[in-house]
């Protein structure tokens, strides 16, 4: 099993010998995180429970999508891409799902 440090490097754009695989992506996927962090702050501040956590979710989801959408521009493996696509289909469905929930179930 590799190192957390290994891990980490991999998830931050490393390749295993150290070199950065792709120099615009890293960037791209930390403004990603950026932009969700505060979004899903803000969500999970509902005072009812159930609303917090669907706001919560669909900020995370559009995490997700903003992420998938990172690999799927600047990626050049054909299976993440298509596991990147993957994630874009299935996280819009659920937002779309959770912002239906809201409609009839915040108050």
């Amino acid at each position: 099993m590799p190192s957390s440090r290994h891990r980490t490097n991999v998830w931050h754009g490393y390749a295993k010998d150290g070199r950065i695989r792709n120099g615009r992506s890293p960037p791209r996927y930390m403004a990603s995180m950026t932009k969700m962090e505060p979004a899903m702050m803000e969500g999970i501040k509902a005072k009812d429970a159930d609303v917090a956590f669907i706001c919560g979710m669909i900020a995370h989801h559009q995490g997700a999508i903003d992420m998938a959408e990172v690999e799927f521009k600047y990626g050049d493996n054909a299976d993440a891409k298509k596991k990147a696509q993957m994630v874009i289909d299935a996280q819009k469905k659920e937002i779309k799902d959770y912002a239906k929930w809201l409609k009839t179930n915040a108050k």
